[in-house]
């Protein structure tokens, strides 16, 4: 159980990075920001959905449920991507002529990653991200434990214990 818990940090440590590639890629640089804290917003929303969604799932289907409904939604997500995305703006039939030249400039605008691995800003926020994050998914993984064997929440409400981790 630990080594598949770790293989799932180390894969989904790259979801950050590659969202941040692709907002690069497809986004003009005075919009990215917005874009990229747009794409984060997404990854937490999906997060309390789930954890709202799971204890309801699990009550009513069994705890197994909630891997075969979430794999599902996963691979239907896979497969409209698969279809539907391109991996570069020009090569979306559905760009118009006149983006093109937008989409031309983004080309090359992607290579400062040595300037920013060698900011102690970048490492600073780093390192918080990190703190941040482990605080929350512990909670996020001992709250509803916590309440139910403490305070005895059923297990139908403790969905809503994820939101102080996740909004805090």
């Amino acid at each position: 159980l630990l080594l598949c818990r770790v293989g799932l940090g180390v894969s989904e440590g790259f979801l950050i990075p590659v969202n941040s590639h692709i907002v690069a890629g497809w986004v003009p640089p005075e919009e990215r920001a917005r874009a990229v804290s747009a794409v984060i917003a997404g990854c937490n929303c999906g997060t309390i959905a789930a954890f709202l969604f799971a204890p309801t799932i699990m009550v009513t289907m069994g705890w197994p449920a909630c891997f075969y409904i979430f794999g599902s939604v996963g691979f239907l997500w896979f497969a409209a991507w698969q279809v539907y995305a391109e991996d570069a703006p020009l090569d979306d039939k559905g760009a118009a002529a006149r983006e093109e030249g937008v989409w031309a400039q983004l080309r090359g605008q992607g290579k400062m990653a040595g300037r920013m691995l060698s900011s102690k800003c970048v490492w600073a926020i780093t390192v918080c991200h990190w703190c941040s994050g482990v605080g929350a998914y512990i909670g996020l993984a001992w709250f509803p434990t916590y309440f139910s064997t403490v305070w005895g929440v059923p297990r139908a409400q403790l969905g809503l214990t994820v939101l102080p981790c996740k909004y805090s």
